[in-house]
């Protein structure tokens, strides 16, 4: 498989399970998104390198 192809395959999966959370939530596709978007930020910490002063 092409480099290419594999990427066409990560993106569809994606898709799919994205409307797999979408229906089993009850949600718009919009909402879907938004709601995933949030939970990756989700325990994310700040770099501490941003917020040194230089």
């Amino acid at each position: 498989m092409s480099p290419a192809e594999r990427v066409e395959l990560a993106l569809r999966l994606g898709d799919h399970d994205r409307e797999i959370f979408r229906r089993a939530q009850g949600m718009s596709d919009e909402e879907a998104l938004r709601e995933l978007r949030r939970r990756r930020q989700l325990g994310r910490e700040p770099c501490s390198f941003l917020e040194v002063e230089p």
